[in-house]
C-alpha cells in the first residue's frame, strides 16, 4: 500500500484499487504478451509525469482511474483488445468515481 503513496490517493480509492485489481488481471496479461509494451509503458510514465520503475503497477492505477488511458491502451494492444473487454465487461459497469 505504501507504494500508492505516491499517486496521493485516498483509503477509499486503495481499497478500489485493489478490489479493482482482480478485473485487470486479464489486460496485465494482455501487456505482457503485446508487441507494443514498449510502447505502452512509455505512454503511462508520460500519464503519470515520472519513472517509479513498477510499470504494472503504474499500468494497473492508470487502467483503473483514467478511463482516457485505457482507450489508448486498447488501441495499443489491437486486437487482443476484444478478448480483454470480453472478460472485463464488468470493469465498465463497476466503475467508481471517487
Amino acid at each position: 500500500m505504501d507504494e500508492l503513496n505516491r499517486f496521493g490517493i485516498s483509503f477509499r480509492k486503495k481499497i478500489y484499487f485493489f478490489l479493482m485489481c482482480i478485473l485487470i488481471i486479464p489486460h496485465l496479461l494482455a501487456f505482457y504478451f503485446s508487441k507494443e509494451k514498449v510502447r505502452i509503458a512509455i505512454d503511462a510514465r508520460r500519464w503519470l509525469g515520472e519513472k517509479s520503475g513498477r510499470i504494472y503497477l503504474d499500468i494497473s492505477y492508470l487502467l483503473i482511474f483514467m478511463p482516457e488511458f485505457r482507450n489508448l491502451f486498447y488501441l495499443r494492444i489491437g486486437k487482443q483488445s476484444f478478448l480483454v473487454t470480453l472478460f472485463t465487461t464488468a470493469f465498465f459497469i463497476i466503475h467508481m468515481r471517487c
